[in-house]
């Protein structure tokens, strides 16, 4: 109700957000998008099937926690560190 519809690029743009906010190298995300770096960085750089692997799992967490809320492992710790 009154929001634009979202688009598959939309997704993209979140998973690689999600993925390099969570530690994913830059290389890494870079490469699973299949974008060329524009920077001097990229000349050096190259993705690693074992980075995009991982690129891809640290997105796919970040989105099953947004859903879902933390891992009950995730909630354990956080208990742990309060208490």
């Amino acid at each position: 109700a009154g929001m634009d519809p979202i688009t598959l690029h939309d997704l993209r743009r979140t998973a690689a957000t999600i993925a390099h906010e969570r530690g994913a190298s830059y290389a890494s995300v870079q490469g699973v998008l299949a974008h060329a770096i524009k920077d001097v960085g990229g000349v050096y750089m190259q993705a690693t099937p074992d980075g995009m692997r991982d690129a891809l799992e640290r997105a796919a967490a970040g989105i099953m926690e947004a859903v879902n809320g933390p891992a009950p492992a995730a909630q354990a710790q956080g208990k742990a560190k309060a208490g």
